[in-house]
């Protein structure tokens, strides 16, 4: 079993897995400017994303989202692969930790 979890290696890393046998799953840590810039090349690199998306999600055993929001919307604009998509949040829970702890 293989891990990718940076935007390059998610999106081209299981076509990888699957040429050398190998299974995979896939963490989407954040999607960054390409889908939050109004910049017209970010806007232009999104379809292009989502059809690499779609075809690294459709490879990976499992695809797990560190946002809320990242998950529901990929979600919603891939419902027939949803169910491999899972919400695991990130290492820090926020309400235990305090500011002054870092101070």
């Amino acid at each position: 079993m293989v891990h990718f979890y940076s935007t390059f290696l998610i999106l081209l890393g299981p076509v990888v897995a699957r040429m050398a046998g190998k299974r995979c799953i896939i963490t989407v840590t954040g999607l960054g400017r390409t889908f939050s810039s109004g910049h017209l090349k970010f806007q232009m690199l999104q379809p292009i994303y989502y059809m690499l998306f779609r075809l690294a999600a459709h490879l990976s055993e499992r695809v797990l989202f560190q946002n809320h929001d990242d998950h529901e919307t990929f979600s919603r604009h891939f419902p027939s692969l949803s169910l491999k998509f899972l919400y695991v949040g990130s290492a820090v829970k926020s309400t235990l930790v305090r500011q002054k702890d870092f101070k």
